[in-house]
């Protein structure tokens, strides 16, 4: 089964991609990378799958096509943002 996870390298993408990746999904990242950078300690990195660094709110209908499920993650919702919007 081939799966869309927004928010893949977010708090709970992170955790989550390799658990769908151990069982077996072909899984395929979305993140706009807004936190790259801004983590708290060592974060998982999952094994090597394809990645399509876009906002949500940009995708367009040919970005979905092929999938046979969408894990929504993605959203703004910790301390970074504060700092972000401010600026």
């Amino acid at each position: 089964m081939r799966v869309l996870v927004t928010g893949h390298n977010g708090y709970v993408g992170t955790v989550m991609v390799p658990m769908l990746e151990e069982a077996g999904y072909d899984i395929v990242g979305l993140d706009s990378d807004l936190y790259e950078g801004s983590t708290f300690g060592e974060m998982k990195k999952s094994a090597d799958f394809p990645e399509i660094k876009k906002d949500i709110r940009d995708i367009e209908a040919n970005d979905l096509k092929g999938f046979d499920a969408i894990i929504h993650l993605a959203g703004l919702s910790n301390d970074p943002l504060e700092t972000w919007i401010r600026t």
